[in-house]
């Protein structure tokens, strides 16, 4: 077994290099703001001043701002510690890509259905997702990629065929599967749905390899030979014993989540081990009820303390609903699941070009349709199952074609899938002198081509002219001396940035109206009003007596201002905030 595992060592130097093209990436995308971001950033000050009262948030995982937080506390720049730790969560992202492929990978080998190329195949896959982690490291600051390598390092305990009858190796995929919770919630259930199934398939697999034939030759009573295979439940453990791996697996899980569930529960008054799956459910809700996040589309004010109520979400007035409260709701539901269906094979077009990934599980199908049980022990398609359960936690909720991240840890799975098809497709077709090559090469097309197209972007730099507005704004407005409460999202692409200059002027975001007008933002409390420049909102605060246009004391003179996207406003002195 040590020597089938040395096969496959990447070799720290791949690491290192990604290293080097993560810290190039993060230079030319220094300034890159998302509003996820402030709200990580914000919560990880809160843990390094002791503000535990504002810190602690049921919206938003907790581990990524703890770990920014030692980073402020040595006086690192915010934004600075958040390029530096997404950079880290790149690298534990790839440690559990190479994970889930060196499991299949050598269970592929050891099946002996496949040739000596299984090692280069495995490390020219590890190579693909770093392209890609090196572009989604800079994307966001968010906890996806962390979430994502987490679970994947879980994942992969899970798939060991020794997973069965090892206890040390059960407790150490619930350690990591917990930590991928704290990372981000929706992996608890995600992992949940994917241990509990894995142990079925493998409880399956288990008969089947103990007790039937298979189209290969094997007989009855002996082992397949493929019986290596994630999932295969190849090791021996008595039948009754089956349950104790996903049980402890579970178990540990549960008891690193625990202290968080607890905290969130004491919170907000009931149990609670995550506020964004009810929110996330009520941003989908059936018409004609306003459903967006209440933070963009109405004036609030955060809590004392707080940049922003996007900070914590969790108190603001959602429409929550249930599919069951009438026959509406249920068809609007079905609905909702309907249309993220295709929203999710385009993010997995996003990763997978030729859609290699979801024709291989089409195939499986018909191999379990032709085959039956027999078919679960194919090396490959046990990937289909977790792949299954992370993306259908997204069906019901929230979900937009921009959420690529979301499906992160998707990637090596859709690989594994879609290479071990092939392969069987290769090997059914092994006299075939063209039809071979060609199906070595596909995966490398369908999914190098993106990630390198995406490397690309983040090495020259992704334009940000949401943040790149923001950071002009808010060094104007501090060299001038005005600062006070900031209204209106002044939408560019790459995000508000209105939020964004509160955030770094250090002032609250009182939040926006889409269809506000003078009346609104002076009613609003904010002292300024940041609009875009060609917007008619513009002109009616031009006009109203209420604000005073600020271009003259931003801008050196006119042509420099219009050359500008964004106009900001004033509210007159004598015209007091609404309470």
């Amino acid at each position: 077994m040590r020597d089938t595992e040395h096969r496959f060592s990447p070799g720290w130097p791949i690491f290192a290099g990604f290293a080097g093209l993560l810290a190039w990436a993060a230079w030319r995308n220094a300034g890159a703001l998302n509003a996820d971001a402030i709200a990580y950033l914000r919560l990880a000050g809160y843990y390094a001043e002791g503000r535990l009262d504002l810190a602690v948030s049921g919206y938003w995982g907790p581990l990524l701002s703890w770990l920014i937080a030692p980073l402020l506390k040595l006086g690192i720049p915010p934004l600075a510690a958040g390029r530096l730790v997404m950079a880290l969560s790149a690298l534990l992202f790839l440690a559990g890509v190479w994970a889930v492929l060196r499991r299949f990978a050598m269970a592929a080998q050891e099946s002996g259905r496949t040739d000596d190329t299984t090692p280069a195949w495995a490390k020219l896959g590890l190579l693909i997702a770093g392209a890609g982690a090196v572009s989604w490291s800079v994307e966001y600051i968010s906890p996806d990629l962390l979430q994502g390598g987490l679970w994947l390092l879980g994942m992969s305990g899970v798939l060991d065929a020794r997973w069965r009858c090892e206890p040390r190796r059960a407790a150490l995929a619930g350690a990591w599967l917990g930590a991928a919770y704290l990372a981000k919630a929706v992996a608890l259930p995600v992992s949940v749905a994917s241990v509990v199934g894995l142990w079925v398939w493998q409880s399956f697999r288990h008969r089947t390899a103990s007790g039937a034939g298979n189209e290969d030759g094997e007989k009855p009573g002996q082992p397949a030979a493929d019986n290596d295979a994630p999932g295969s439940g190849a090791a021996v453990a008595a039948p009754w014993r089956s349950w104790i791996s996903p049980a402890l697996t579970l178990a540990v899980m549960l008891v690193i989540a625990a202290p968080w569930i607890l905290v969130l529960s004491s919170k907000y008054g009931r149990f609670t081990f995550s506020t964004s799956a009810p929110i996330a459910h009520a941003v989908v809700g059936p018409e004609p009820a306003e459903r967006s996040h209440p933070f963009g589309r109405m004036f609030h004010r955060p809590a004392p303390g707080r940049i922003t109520a996007w900070e914590d979400p969790s108190d603001m007035p959602y429409r929550y609903w249930s599919p069951f409260e009438s026959s509406t709701a249920f068809w609007h539901q079905l609905a909702v699941c309907r249309e993220h269906a295709r929203t999710v094979l385009e993010l997995l077009r996003s990763f997978d070009w030729l859609m290699l990934g979801p024709i291989a599980c089409l195939y499986g199908a018909v191999l379990l349709a032709r085959r039956g049980r027999p078919a679960l022990g194919e090396w490959w398609l046990v990937a289909a199952l977790p792949l299954a359960a992370l993306c259908a936690v997204y069906l019901p909720v929230y979900l937009q074609p921009v959420d690529q991240r979301y499906l992160y840890a998707a990637w090596p799975l859709l690989y594994v899938l879609a290479a071990g098809c092939l392969a069987e497709v290769a090997r059914r077709n092994k006299d075939s002198t063209l039809l071979r090559p060609l199906l070595r090469w596909l995966p490398l097309a369908s999914f190098g081509l993106p990630a390198m197209i995406s490397l690309a972007g983040a090495l020259v730099g992704y334009a940000n002219p949401a943040a790149e507005a923001a950071s002009v704004l808010a060094s104007r407005l501090q060299r001038a001396e005005i600062t006070g409460p900031v209204a209106g999202s002044g939408m560019l692409y790459g995000g508000r940035t209105g939020l964004y200059v509160a955030y770094l002027t250090g002032q609250p975001w009182l939040g926006d109206e889409p269809r506000a007008d003078a009346e609104r933002y002076a009613a609003s409390g904010a002292r300024l009003i940041v609009v875009p420049r060609r917007h008619p909102v513009a002109a009616i605060l031009a006009a109203s007596p209420r604000f005073t246009d600020l271009d003259a004391r931003l801008f050196t003179d006119r042509a420099e201002a219009e050359g500008f996207p964004l106009r900001v406003f004033e509210r007159a002195p004598a015209d007091p905030p609404t309470p």
